[in-house]
Parts: structure tokens; sequence; C-alpha cells
């Protein structure tokens, strides 16, 4: 009975995801990518690798508009340079849309820990900005770790846990 709930459970996962190729929010860090070093936070801008099995679902699914959104508090405390986390968001997101095919992707950071996601920590929330530009809050999905997840319900906008969408293998 279990394993027919979980199938039962991934197929609405994959209806919704294919109802929703509109707008996907992600998050970088242990999402998009992780550490070379296997640390939790990179030694420098250099201190990365691609998360290929989210990279193959985003290129499987391909959305209109992917949003990369990220919290770097490192900035602020000095030990990351805003300009060289600037490069590396954009190499990863200029990747993306060559691997991908997606023209339109966003970046988003903010230099504290919360999800205050103007550009450069100051302004909007990203997501605030882009729900009210468009009505397309039902086509969205936000692919998150599991503690992403109180930001996207708050948000109104569907939440896939990152290791879930990577097991959706049949898309």
């Amino acid at each position: 009975m279990v394993k027919k709930k979980n199938v039962i459970q991934k197929l609405e996962i994959l209806i919704y995801v294919e109802k929703s190729k509109k707008f996907i929010f992600i998050t970088l860090d242990d999402v998009l990518i992780t550490t070379l070093s296997g640390k939790s936070y990179p030694n420098g801008i250099w201190d990365f690798k691609i998360n290929w099995q989210i990279w193959n679902v985003l290129k499987k699914i391909n959305p209109k508009t992917i949003a990369i959104l990220s919290t770097q508090p490192l900035i602020r405390k000095g030990f990351i340079k805003e300009s060289s986390f600037y490069s590396k968001i954009n190499f990863i997101s200029h990747s993306l849309s060559d691997y991908t095919g997606v023209l339109d992707i966003r970046t988003r950071y903010s230099i504290t820990d919360k999800w205050n996601l103007g550009i450069n920590g100051d302004g909007d929330d990203l997501v605030d900005s882009i729900i009210l530009q468009k009505d397309i809050k039902e086509d969205m999905i936000f692919i998150g770790k599991n503690n992403d997840k109180d930001y996207a319900n708050k948000k109104g906008i569907k939440f896939i846990e990152r290791n879930e969408l990577v097991k959706l293998t049949f898309l």
C-alpha cells in the first residue's frame, strides 16, 4: 500500500510539473550546484560542481523561465567578494541557459541569510515582484531544499524538494 501511495504522489507531481512549465524558482546552493570540497560553504567561487541530475530534469521540463535564487551571507561577512559571486552566478546562469535551451534565466541573491531577494539584497522580494508582474502563480514551481518549503508555501507556490524532483526519472 505504501508503494502504491508513493507512485500516486510521484504521478501527481509529474502532472503538476507538466502543467506548470512556465516559471521555475530554484535555489543555487545544494540544488543547482554543490561544493567540490564537500564543505557547507565554498572555499571560493571555483569550489562548485554542477548537479547534473537537476540540470537534466530542468532540460526535460523546458520551462519558459528559470529564476535562480540564493542567499549569500558570506558576502556581508567578508569571506566572499560580491563581484566574485556575481561572476559565478552569471557563469552558472549562462551555462544553464546553454545546456537547457531556456532563454529567460533570471538571478537574484541576498547578502543576508534571509529571503529578501531584491537585487544585491535591496528592494522587493523577487517572488513578489514576479507575481505582481504576471498572473501566473498557478504556473510556478519552487525547487529547493526542505528548509525552503516554508518560504514557497508562504508565497502560495507549489514546492518540490530537489530529491523528489530527481526521482521523476520518467519525465
